[in-house]
């Protein structure tokens, strides 16, 4: 049987490592093939060291990037499209918007976003 193919997409490095990396690890042991997506940074390490693939795309954190959010929205359809993930769980509100949108044109299945401690209600 084929392994279900789980990315998730977060705008940086640090959230991969300190928000996400049990879950990731966890989702691995049971069986999900798991691929981090994120900028690159110094953090990158410390998940490949856990054995969670990961793929870099910068994604500006930046509110108006129009040029630069093109450009990473480009890369994720391309990225979403060639690996054919089952499941595309996004995090962080840049990495949100872009990554669901990248989905749903690569059609990916399953889509879903998680809010993280937003600072507006």
């Amino acid at each position: 049987m084929k392994k279900v193919k789980v990315a998730h997409i977060t705008t940086i490095d640090m959230s991969l490592r300190y928000l996400l990396l049990n879950q990731l690890s966890r989702l691995q042991r049971i069986g999900y093939e798991v691929v981090g997506i994120s900028s690159p940074g110094p953090e990158v390490k410390a998940v490949t060291s856990a054995g969670i693939r990961h793929i870099a795309v910068r994604i500006t954190r930046k509110a108006s990037t129009p040029f630069s959010d093109l450009w990473a929205l480009y890369r994720l359809y391309r990225i979403l499209r060639r690996e054919r993930f089952s499941v595309v769980h996004t995090h962080t509100p840049k990495a949100g918007v872009l990554g669901r949108l990248a989905a749903k044109m690569a059609k990916v299945p399953i889509i879903v976003h998680t809010s993280h401690g937003l600072i507006f209600r």
